[in-house]
């Protein structure tokens, strides 16, 4: 202690007990690590300053002790520590190593081995190298762990040589030296008494420990065996990484103690020790933590986030994506499947939502079905089994569709299969090339009208012939006779069929017998048209109209006629039997005074409802929905009817030349009429203004047809047009044929239209041509499509020849594809509706 005048402070330290300035640190004594505590300065400052300085002995830290295995840290919580209980890939399991000169298969602790794990031995000398796969006893390698396989190196005499041997550290660059710990194996056996071989001198920084030095014969030793290897000129392979000696091995040494306390140690401390781990690793062991790594840093968002978050994310995924979301988990599933915004969008970003109520009419027959199937035991009701009513409204008889695969215990919500049929049929229909077949037709005469289904394709013709073809076969099922003309006008509903023919007769035809069951009378020429009309559920009034189905034929001889549709079982109407004798079951020849048989009269016909008389000239097109019918007539106007009260509520007048086609748009009360002045006027159903006059065909335009957004005509200009539906400007022509388009149909994804010698497909959105479907015809007289299947009767070498072109299935094995399911449940409209006549009940 020194005193100095008042004022002054004097900083003065004793010697350390060995006689040196003591520095803090770790340092290592008697083969263990100690603690070096810095000396403590205490300052007293009274009038003069005195400063003592207090030295403390050395602290001994516990020796870590070192671990016999490494397991899976299954004792840390997964919330905070991600990855301990994640399995490491397969092929890191069991790695081989050279340890201490011998070869040694490391796996990780609790790993079974296997066949498939056993790995190569390996031989060579100078110049060569020789993989053997193992065998006998040689297979047995050991396999131990990486803390068992260090702690066999640590023998006994390992831990004396390691005592006896002087420790020095190297600070600020000062040379040391340290012990070299012996080399063994690790299969039990003593460990080999040899000297270590020698080791280039390395120069630690920052007071890193240094290796084990060579002595001077090992020096001379590698110097000599470096001198033969530089003068031989065969070349060495390049050896695998021996982990042996030197710092690797002490590296290797510390490994065991610092994985079972790196958990211990604070987060930063963490973070910076794997940093420095990361500078100073490989590209494939940075590509394989990040892999590793990323199984910690994924996240179940839609688990985690709010429902109405995760919906908002699973918005802004693309379809592909979104499939193969669906396979992450079953609560990923249900979610993606049970969420209408979710398809409500994807339909929107792919250009699928017609909008307009279209998609929940489609909703709704996708619910239908679904019910079909859960009450014949395909699905399970959510709910239980069905009550005896909804059995009862369930019809008894079958068969009822089969199907390949079983059904889902629960379906997803219809949306999502509105999305797959539309995405599939646009995927199919624009972008895959069909799988195309023919056969051949009966006779020469051309085709008037053709519809379709899954089983069959029914056709007329003008020769008064009717022909139901297999459409899988493709031939010829049965052969309708009975018209005595060409058959112009035919539709049918589940197994009734209605026709109309130039014999100026309508007749009704049962396609399960196969049997004419009714023929009708009334008009006076050639049935040029018809259609069946379906009840509808009138929003205004809450009831459907018309309560009962009905159908309407227009005739040549100006006038229309409604009548009821016969249901299935209801007494034959024959063309002589009167109304008193129908009504009592019997069938009567009435003949008059003179012998000749006498033609039930309209009005005395039950099925007979309206005669609508107003056109001037033939009646050539109708269009119907609901209680409403428009026909447009060779008198140039076209009339709006109801059919329930079978009045005229507007005549249409503006075209200067006949009228050739109709069609009515549904979803915005109008109607448009092609006519021979070579325009398209839009017509308000409602007021009966002329709204639009489109022009620009050259020609007749002779077809119509209306879809959700589009309204397409076609002339004999050669030439489509594409009309926008709302508002009706114009937005394609198509523009490819070489003569007068002879029939087309559309949907809001494309459009297929038949010329003379080809067949031709569109894009409606883009007006792009896609492709030629056939070439090398006479004349395409009809063409029509469902699904994915295209129909088309067309002429060959003066014979009828019908082309099927199949676009892929769009079932997903769920069955709901299955038109069929559509016929197993009552309509709305027929439960027990008291305004349908006892006749439509009479099988009831």
């Amino acid at each position: 202690m020194d005193d100095h005048a008042s004022g002054s402070r004097t900083n003065a330290a004793p010697p350390s007990p060995s006689g040196s300035t003591s520095t803090a640190g770790i340092v290592w004594r008697n083969g263990q690590p100690v603690l070096q505590m810095q000396d403590a300065v205490v300052e007293t400052v009274v009038t003069h300053t005195t400063r003592t300085t207090t030295s403390f002995a050395p602290i001994s830290l516990p020796r870590l002790p070192d671990p016999d295995h490494l397991p899976i840290p299954t004792h840390l919580p997964a919330e905070i520590y991600p990855l301990a209980t994640e399995p490491i890939p397969e092929d890191m399991k069991f790695f081989a190593m050279h340890i201490g000169g011998q070869r040694v298969i490391v796996q990780e602790d609790g790993t079974p081995a296997g066949p498939s794990q056993m790995l190569p031995l390996e031989t060579g000398g100078a110049g060569w190298r020789r993989t053997m796969q193992s065998s006998g006893f040689r297979n047995e390698m050991p396999r131990v762990g990486l803390a068992g396989a260090l702690s066999g190196m640590k023998g006994k005499e390992a831990v004396k040589d390691m005592r006896k041997r002087p420790l020095s550290f190297t600070r600020a660059g000062g040379p040391s030296t340290a012990p070299t710990p012996p080399v063994t194996g690790v299969r039990g056996q003593s460990p080999p008494r040899k000297r270590v071989r020698g080791l280039d001198e390395t120069h630690p920084r920052d007071g890193a420990l240094l290796s084990p030095l060579p002595s001077p014969e090992q020096e001379a030793s590698s110097s000599s065996k470096a001198k033969q290897a530089s003068a031989s000129s065969s070349p060495k392979p390049k050896q695998k990484p021996n982990v042996g000696s030197g710092n690797e091995l002490a590296a290797l040494f510390s490994l065991p103690t610092l994985v079972t306390q790196f958990e211990t140690l604070p987060d930063k401390l963490q973070q910076h020790v794997m940093m420095q781990f990361l500078r100073r690793s490989r590209m494939p062991t940075i590509q394989r933590l990040t892999s590793f790594a990323a199984i910690a840093l994924k996240r179940d968002f839609i688990t985690t986030l709010p429902h109405e978050l995760a919906v908002q994310i699973l918005r802004c995924v693309d379809t592909q994506t979104l499939a193969r979301s669906t396979r992450v988990s079953q609560k990923w599933k249900r979610t993606i499947d049970s969420e209408r915004a979710v398809w409500k969008q994807r339909l929107v970003d792919d250009g699928l939502w017609q909008g307009l109520g279209t998609e929940e009419e489609e909703e709704g027959l996708m619910k239908q079905r679904m019910e079909v199937l859960r009450w014949h035991g395909r699905i399970m009701p959510k709910g239980g089994t069905p009550s005896e009513e909804e059995l009862m409204d369930m019809p008894s008889a079958g068969p009822y569709p089969t199907f390949s695969t079983s059904m889902e215990p629960e379906m997803a919500i219809p949306l999502k299969h509105v999305y797959r049929r539309r995405y599939m049929a646009e995927q199919n229909w624009l972008n895959r090339t069909p799988t195309h077949r023919s056969f051949p037709g009966q006779g020469m005469n051309v085709v008037t009208c053709t519809q379709f289904d899954r089983d069959k394709i029914i056709t007329a013709s003008d020769d008064h012939s009717i022909n139901i073809y297999d459409i899988q076969q493709g031939s010829l099922k049965r052969r309708l006779d009975g018209h005595e003309g060409g058959v112009w006008a035919l539709e049918y509903r589940g197994d009734t069929l209605v026709t109309g023919s130039t014999d100026r007769t309508v007749r009704v035809w049962d396609l399960e017998t196969y049997e004419e069951v009714h023929t009708f009378h009334g008009h006076s020429s050639t049935v040029r048209c018809l259609q069946i009309v379906e009840p509808v559920l009138d929003e205004a009034t809450g009831e459907y109209m018309p309560p009962y189905p009905m159908f309407v034929t227009g005739s040549r001889d100006s006038s229309l006629r409604v009548w009821k549709l016969p249901k299935k079982g209801e007494p034959r109407c024959n063309t002589y039997v009167s109304l008193r004798t129908m009504r009592a079951g019997f069938e009567l020849n009435l003949q008059n005074e003179d012998g000749i048989e006498e033609i039930l009269k309209p009005e005395d016909n039950p099925f007979h409802l309206h005669l609508l008389a107003g056109h001037s000239q033939a009646v050539r097109a109708i269009a119907t929905y609901g209680r409403l019918c428009l026909s447009g007539s060779y008198d140039c106007t076209v009339r709006v009817w109801d059919i329930i009260k079978g009045t005229c509520l507007h005549v249409l007048t503006g075209h200067e030349a006949r009228v050739y086609s109709l069609v009515y748009d549904r979803f915005r009360n109008r109607c448009a009429s092609g006519s021979m002045d070579n325009t398209v006027k839009v017509w308000d159903v409602a007021t009966g203004e002329c709204l639009h006059t489109l022009s620009g065909h050259t020609a007749l335009v002779g077809l119509l047809a209306t879809s959700p957004n589009y309204l397409v005509s076609a002339a004999a200009d050669a030439s489509l047009r594409i009309w926008d539906a709302n508002t009706d400007s114009l937005k394609h022509i198509l523009g490819a044929h070489g003569g007068a388009i002879t029939c087309f149909a559309h949907d809001e994804t494309k459009v297929v239209s038949g010329s003379e010698g080809s067949i031709k497909l569109w894009d409606i959105r883009t007006g792009q041509y896609i492709r030629e479907l056939v070439v090398g015809i006479q004349s395409v007289w009809q063409v029509v499509f469902k699904d994915n299947i295209l129909v088309a009767a067309t002429s060959r070498a003066g014979a009828t020849v019908f082309e099927i072109f199949d676009f892929g299935e769009l079932d997903d094995c769920s069955g709901l594809d299955d038109a069929r399911l559509d016929g197993y449940a009552k309509p709305a409209w027929e439960r027990d509706d008291p305004r349908e006549p006892q006749a439509y009940q009479f099988d009831d």
